[in-house]
């Protein structure tokens, strides 16, 4: 019932996203004639709705982790936190964000969202990241489709926990609970923990659920 509830909300949450968008192009529209005012009003659009849907993920991170977000090891909340990062990932997805990879605006956003980026000459091309206040970011970093995200779980036990990274993390890296200041990790290799090699990700999931069958 409580997570109907969540979803619910997100969706009523998504729909009042687009009320700033929609009374800002009633207003240009009704002042401004023509094709290349349109696309003019359309661009501002687009931005628009891109910045709220950013404020409200930040804003929905800072309920689903708390205030003191890198004090906490496990989320408050197991439902709140399921759709954060639910939201989190629709935000990074159809969102212009994606347009921002690897330009001198994206470290200021994730820095925005929470996460500590040391320097400017961060080249970001990831799938995503969650938990933006438990990454860090070295500078002359370049992630490529790479993801970096402050927690891992077995099952449905999700553990927070901070990380690191710099250096070239190339395709299909998991990086979590691990500091990663080599110059160059993966392809295709996860680093979970505290452990200095990498493992592939069929080995890292085969492990995740053996430990979680012990308990």
């Amino acid at each position: 019932m409580l997570d109907a509830a969540l979803h619910l909300g997100v969706v009523v949450m998504f729909g009042a996203s687009f009320i700033p968008t929609f009374e800002i192009w009633m207003a240009l529209d009704q002042q401004l004639n023509g094709v290349a005012f349109a696309l003019a009003i359309f661009a501002l659009a687009v931005v628009v709705q891109s910045l709220t849907w950013m404020v409200m993920a930040r804003v929905l991170q800072m309920v689903a982790l708390g205030w003191k977000t890198t004090s906490s090891t496990h989320p408050w909340n197991l439902w709140v936190y399921r759709v954060y990062i639910i939201s989190n990932v629709f935000f990074q997805s159809i969102s212009m964000l994606p347009c921002l990879f690897g330009t001198v605006f994206y470290p200021p956003i994730m820095r925005f969202m929470g996460s500590i980026v040391k320097g400017n000459s961060v080249l970001y091309f990831g799938a995503d990241v969650m938990d933006w206040p438990y990454c860090t970011f070295s500078n002359h970093t370049v992630i490529d489709n790479a993801r970096v995200t402050g927690h891992h779980m077995v099952y449905w036990d999700f553990v927070l926990s901070p990380v690191a990274v710099g250096g070239v993390l190339h395709e299909e890296t998991f990086a979590s609970d691990t500091d990663l200041p080599r110059k160059e990790s993966g392809p295709w290799r996860a680093h979970v923990g505290k452990c200095t090699k990498a493992m592939p990700i069929e080995l890292a999931q085969s492990l995740f659920r053996s430990s979680a069958l012990k308990r």
